[in-house]
């Protein structure tokens, strides 16, 4: 984007390197051009890592510090945002994985595509989102930090520019390619290479859309020095980070309630159109931003003024013509948006954006209602269940009553065998093996194997040796404080949530 271009310094360190699922088995032997650059890229790369972390090492602990100047108490997150989580991503699995990748063009344009199509770079839209706040956060306070840190402007754009680096890296491996002298893989690299360029391409345009984005969301209460921050907290805790919209309370029919950006899913798309404000009853270019569970519309001036903003659950369309739509909240005449477009294919892409975020909203209100229903079940049972015993304690005579300890600790082995044997029967049913190979099917379904193979091969084993109660809460508890369980649990949540998006 615009923005981010003119961010590109002069010197060419830091650029972005995909994450690897799975090392290359065998690596393409590149010609020397582009065997440099990604060499290149990857110096840099640990230079990046490196450097970043210096920074957080210098600059976070100030935040904690009991001194600090009442303006910046429990700011760090308003000032940083997710810098500390990007820069793990970094030093714990990209650079790791980059430089299993051998130097290979293909394979690192592939991994480029992979990281993007599954939102593992989103982290730096969310950063981008909190830019502008950040830096009026510093200026109010830039004689404080010219003393601890003079090179902060920096340290705080320098996630802004690796993308823009990154697309001119892959730019330069494109060109050694194309002048390599062996043409066996340079039709397959060359493809690969343009398709990470151009789904980078847009990532970099959603990156300079969430920085104009920023121009909209006000400054948190705490930063103005009016208030040392919520008094629950103390000066080592932070406030969470939180992008807070707050409508114009002027505006006729818009919500006036506050929106937290961070809970309206991922920002997917922004459009640049011009619209028709009925409430407005002025024309003007509008800036829309439509997230996953919210179509927001500013309007383009200097710098971005909020106009408007639909939930998921309201709003609606109607196509008026092939060159305008009317956006409306549940019924027209309600916050009525005209968009047109010389182009029709432009509303079209509105439109599906439109049918995707109810589509979603309806899926999501279903599985609410089922498990709010599944729930109601199981405490009915429950109960039920509950009245039924203490009525046969009633029944039975106190000193015959007698806790048999081998049929409790039978019944959860037989729960973990049935357990076992549901999973295996689900997979075998859901996902035929002649389907596990598709893509999107197969790591899902290495994940869900690897999770069947631990309760079948250690868990069912270990309690099935188990004789007395302590000894099976010594297992239960071996699980519950190791890292073997939650890992693959957290790995198949990771999974499952890729295979049903």
């Amino acid at each position: 984007g615009e923005y981010i271009e003119q961010l590109i310094p002069d010197d060419d360190e830091g650029y972005y390197a995909p994450i690897l699922a799975e090392a290359p088995q065998t690596p393409l032997q590149c010609p020397p051009s582009p065997r440099n650059a990604v060499e290149e890229f990857l110096q840099n790369e640990r230079k990046y890592v490196t450097r970043l972390g210096e920074y957080i090492e210098q600059l976070i602990p100030v935040m904690y510090q009991p001194n600090l100047p009442q303006s910046l108490r429990f700011q760090k997150n308003n000032i940083f945002a997710n810098i500390e989580a990007i820069h793990a991503m970094h030093r714990d699995v990209l650079l790791p994985r980059l430089e299993l990748c051998n130097g290979c063009p293909g394979h690192i344009a592939d991994l480029v595509t992979e990281l993007i199509e599954n939102d593992d770079l989103y982290c730096y839209v969310l950063y981008a989102m909190n830019k502008h706040r950040s830096e009026r956060i510093c200026d109010a306070n830039a004689e404080f930090f010219q003393t601890i840190f003079q090179d902060l402007s920096k340290f705080l754009v320098e996630p802004i520019q690796r993308l823009p680096r990154y697309k001119l890296l892959l730019i330069e491996i494109y060109k050694g390619t194309l002048r390599a002298a062996d043409t066996s893989s340079i039709q397959r690299e060359a493809a690969a290479l343009c398709k990470a360029e151009s789904a980078l391409s847009d990532l970099i345009e959603l990156v300079d859309a969430a920085v104009s984005l920023s121009d909209i969301l006000p400054d948190p209460d705490v930063a103005s020095g009016s208030s040392a921050g919520p008094q629950t907290l103390t000066y080592h805790e932070d406030v969470p980070l939180a992008l807070v919209l707050r409508p114009d309370a002027t505006k006729k029919s818009a919500p006036k309630n506050p929106i937290n950006l961070l809970y309206q899913g991922n920002l997917k798309k922004f459009m640049e159109l011009p619209v028709y404000d009925h409430d407005e009853r002025r024309k003007y270019t509008s800036k829309i931003f439509i997230f996953e569970k919210l179509l927001l519309y500013t309007e383009k001036k200097s710098k971005l003024e909020y106009r408007g903003h639909y939930f998921d659950s309201e709003l609606n369309y109607r196509t008026e013509s092939r060159h305008k739509v009317l956006l409306f909240s549940k019924h027209p005449g309600t916050q009525d948006l005209q968009v047109m477009a010389s182009d029709p294919a432009r509303l079209k892409y509105l439109t599906d954006c439109v049918h995707i975020m109810r589509e979603k909203h309806v899926y999501y209100q279903a599985v609410e209602f089922i498990a709010h229903k599944e729930h109601e079940r199981r405490h009915s049972i429950a109960s039920q269940l509950m009245l039924e015993e203490l009525q046969q304690e009633e029944q039975v005579d106190e000193e015959e009553a007698e806790w048999d300890v081998e049929a409790h600790l039978t019944a959860l082995v037989s729960c973990q065998q049935q357990f076992c044997h549901v999973l295996q029967t689900n997979m075998d049913f859901y996902l035929p093996r002649e389907t596990r190979d598709k893509p999107g099917v197969a790591s899902f379904v290495e994940v869900f194997s690897k999770m069947l193979q631990l309760h079948i091969n250690q868990i069912l084993p270990d309690i099935a040796q188990a004789t007395t109660p302590l000894e099976m809460c010594k297992v239960f508890q071996a699980y519950l404080q190791g890292d073997v369980l939650s890992s693959i649990y957290f790995e198949y949540l990771r999974e499952f949530k890729r295979a049903i998006s």
